[in-house]
């Protein structure tokens, strides 16, 4: 029997590489603790690339709206982890919903929520099961060990990785 593997993994930044800022209102307060420890993070670290000289202030759908009120279209999309836009009502309260729950809790446990999503995800691809990490760097190491496997079962013995 073939088996497939759907991967689900949360790339992690690192807090110097984006302004953090938080839209609820009750959260100002700490939103802006947040911004000043960031502020402190990047002039005590290393700069990789070229920041624009723009500070998002607020965002809402795909747009962005700097402190000095100029707008402008989130074509990167927030690099690729603002899929449903900024400041979306749904994923704002299904956030909320689940912070209420459970916030996160290691593999080593059994959580309703990801065994749900990991069946709606073998039914609807052509996975039998699914494997859920928190970094990019579990699921590339998941994925060679899993290659490795895969190959070991069908008779491959030289290793290229």
């Amino acid at each position: 029997m073939r088996r497939h593997w759907v991967y689900v993994g949360f790339r992690e930044k690192a807090s110097n590489n984006s302004k953090l800022s938080c839209s609820l209102p009750f959260l100002t307060l700490l939103s802006f603790l947040l911004h000043v420890i960031n502020m402190i993070l990047l002039l005590h670290s290393a700069q990789y690339y070229r920041r624009y000289p723009l500070t998002m202030a607020k965002g809402k759908g795909c747009r962005l709206t700097t402190n000095d009120g100029k707008e402008f279209l989130d074509f990167v999309s927030g690099i690729a982890t603002c899929a449903l836009g900024h400041a979306n009502k749904d994923l704002i309260e299904a956030v909320n919903k689940q912070m209420q729950q459970v916030h996160h809790v290691s593999n080593l446990y059994y959580v309703p929520a990801q065994a749900t999503l990991a069946t709606w995800l073998c039914e609807n691809s052509v996975a039998d099961k699914a494997f859920f990490c928190n970094s990019g760097a579990e699921a590339n190491e998941a994925a060679i060990k899993l290659a490795r496997r895969n190959a070991s079962n069908n008779g491959i013995t030289v290793s290229i990785l």
